[in-house]
């Protein structure tokens, strides 16, 4: 009796064995007609629109430099479902170098992306005075600031600005002005004091 018990045990793993070999083919994900996986790829152009180069890292490992005016493709495999691209201003800046992070969803299509995506940083002017001022951007009137007032000036990065102001009334003998020179970083505030 154990001896056929053996044997039926035997020939239970041999048609086992015989059942999974002559199963169905792998269903051909990647189409390539052989049964196996291929990886699909989408590419990413990213265009540096300013003149000044750019680092440009992926998920925090860096992939390459971008010069100005200048593109990187980023190839990214379709069952990648999200990634992060964070880029960093490596030269002509003033002090604040710009750094912008974009977090992206892999839609299966490939695309384009323009950046830095801020282009712009602010002067802002703080009249501490009991007295308005006259203010001038680069020697074009801005208009008037009033006692305790503020007045902020979206100007476009990476250049130098003059800014000029001058009392308007409550002085004795002649007005209170001063001249200041700004460069503007992009994404950065540059606050501007009027004291006597």
């Amino acid at each position: 009796m154990k001896k056929i018990f053996r044997i039926f045990c035997f020939s239970a793993v041999i048609i086992s064995a015989i059942g999974l070999t002559s199963c169905e083919k792998p269903v051909d994900v990647g189409g390539n007609g052989n049964g196996t996986t291929t990886s699909k790829t989408n590419t990413l152009k990213l265009r540096n629109v300013t003149s000044y180069p750019f680092k440009v890292y992926v998920d925090n490992t860096y992939k390459s430099t971008v010069n100005g005016g200048s593109s990187l493709s980023l190839t990214t495999a379709t069952n990648v479902y999200s990634f992060i691209v964070k880029v960093e201003q490596s030269s002509g800046f003033y002090q604040y170098p710009l750094i912008e992070t974009y977090n992206f969803v892999n839609d299966g299509k490939d695309g384009s992306f323009n950046f830095p995506q801020i282009t712009t940083g602010k002067i802002k002017v703080v009249n501490n005075e009991t007295s308005p001022y006259t203010i001038w951007l680069n020697g074009a009137s801005q208009g008037t600031i009033s006692a305790g007032g503020t007045k902020t000036f979206t100007v476009d990065a990476w250049q130098q600005y003059t800014v000029y102001w001058k009392q308007n009334s409550g002085y004795i003998l002649y007005p209170s002005e001063l001249t200041s020179t700004v460069k503007v970083d992009a994404n950065y505030i540059y606050t501007l004091n009027i004291n006597d």
